[in-house]
């Protein structure tokens, strides 16, 4: 066990948590899991799909530049606001398809694991709701057989971001300066805060958990170390009495916990 697990042990017990203690690992990698490798055959038919579809698109594209290209000519100016104006929106929905996108795919999959492994989901907030971040809200609760997971959702719209743990009612996301061609516009971090109080109901008879769902995910999580500082976090570390998860490590973590009681009893 790190030096790290040692103090977050430490710190939970000074706390009064009686929570497990959970296993961190790098934020970007599975337990252990291998990348999945199709057979050469499906290899080749989708390569063959993915071309077959691109030309068939061809014809439309150079037909689309065409036209394109003649309302250009005719009206210089009325064409650039019009340019301007799909860049601008097709950016904002790039971003806003991208988080909506990941979340969708987060969520059929935990529905799926919930019905094989016979949990329950109980929703306290819909789906848009819990895009906006609620300081005093959860947004569901995973009830398996002996245990209550209750999550709350962290929207992160911008991957290049470091999302810190300030303390037990604070958290401060870091987005990093503009990249590439954006720099143009502004070079400085935008920095937000996000203030909470993740408090659970008590449940006699069966064990509760707080988990903090980063979807989608940023690009690094740091804590406070004993020296005062910060060090990295990764996903399945226990920061101030909640563990935190990115999608796919929780889903990890409910297959990962349900086996193990099954193997305790």
């Amino acid at each position: 066990m790190s030096f790290h697990s040692n103090w977050v042990h430490a710190r939970n017990m000074m706390n009064g948590s009686d929570e497990d203690e959970s296993e961190e690992v790098s934020l970007h990698r599975s337990y252990g899991k291998k990348r999945k490798v199709y057979p050469l055959w499906e290899r080749i038919k989708l390569t063959f799909f993915q071309g077959l579809t691109l030309w068939l698109l061809i014809p439309w594209l150079i037909v689309a530049l065409l036209l394109y290209i003649a309302f250009m000519c005719f009206f210089p100016e009325l064409w650039f606001k019009i340019f301007v104006n799909i860049l601008l929106w097709g950016f904002l929905l790039f971003r806003l398809t991208r988080t909506l996108r990941k979340r969708r795919k987060f969520t059929k999959k935990l529905k799926k694991l919930c019905k094989k492994k016979n949990f329950r989901i109980r929703y306290e907030q819909n789906f848009f709701q819990s895009l906006i971040w609620s300081p005093d809200k959860q947004d569901f609760v995973v009830e398996t057989r002996d245990m209550s997971y209750y999550v709350r959702y962290l929207t992160i719209n911008k991957y290049h971001s470091t999302l810190f743990f300030e303390s037990e009612n604070l958290l401060r996301l870091v987005k990093d300066s503009p990249r590439g061609f954006f720099r143009i516009f502004s070079t400085k971090s935008k920095i937000k805060k996000y203030p909470f109080d993740f408090q659970i109901p008590e449940r006699y008879g069966r064990k509760t958990k707080k988990v903090l769902i980063a979807n989608p995910v940023c690009a690094e999580m740091k804590t406070k170390s004993p020296n005062g500082g910060y060090e990295t976090t990764g996903d399945g570390g226990v920061q101030f009495g909640f563990t935190v998860h990115t999608g796919s490590g929780f889903l990890e973590a409910l297959t990962r916990d349900d086996e193990r009681r099954k193997e305790n009893r």
